[in-house]
């Protein structure tokens, strides 16, 4: 799911990780329903050729997998166009 209001890539899958830095001092993470969940760790993906993602939050709990539109174009400097049913990276 491309999300443009997080602030952070979200995976509740932990095979699609390249690498996890596990953390016991990860806080909670706020979803847009006020709900709180569990970070277990951070990592790295490179599941999408060409767009390596990193400082990935790891969410077992997590039933999806969230892009962070803000964080994608800031950290590989691109930009995405949203134009009806289709999106442009």
């Amino acid at each position: 799911i491309l999300d443009s209001s997080g602030s952070n890539h979200m995976i509740g899958n932990q095979s699609l990780f390249s690498h996890l830095s596990f953390s016991t001092s990860l806080a909670s993470v706020t979803l847009t329903n006020g709900s709180q969940i569990k970070v277990h760790s951070i990592g790295q993906t490179h599941s999408i050729p060409n767009f390596p993602l990193h400082s990935i939050l790891f969410v077992p709990s997590c039933t999806f997998n969230l892009i962070s539109i803000s964080k994608f174009i800031h950290t590989l400097n691109f930009f995405v166009l949203f134009v009806n049913n289709f999106v442009l990276i």
